[in-house]
């Protein structure tokens, strides 16, 4: 049996990356009940998500408000963090202590 492999440490993959990349750009008229979250002002599934998905182990990913995220995905957040994208410094505080920690 092929057993998938982390990208970052070798061991047996166990997760894919969830952080979010775009979407497929397929925005139906659904039930109120059956739309999940806002992506850019969209209301899409989570089905219509494009995420990152590189297999990684328990070990090499962090979770992060229930999703978990790789550590190329993680240094991106954190890049996102220190540019100009997050104004305001009370919320650019609060998620680099969020990312520091795991959460």
């Amino acid at each position: 049996m092929n057993v998938e492999r982390c990208v970052f440490c070798g061991k047996p993959a166990t997760k894919l990356c969830d952080f979010p990349m775009g979407y497929t750009g397929i925005i139906f008229d659904l039930p109120k009940e059956e739309k999940t979250f806002d992506y850019k002002g969209n209301d899409i599934t989570a089905e219509q998500l494009v995420t990152c998905s590189r297999p990684m182990c328990n070990e090499c990913a962090t979770e992060f408000h229930g999703m978990d995220f790789c550590p190329h995905c993680i240094e991106e957040m954190k890049e996102i963090i220190n540019t100009r994208l997050i104004k305001s410094s009370r919320q650019r505080n609060y998620l680099k202590n969020q990312v520091r920690r795991g959460k």
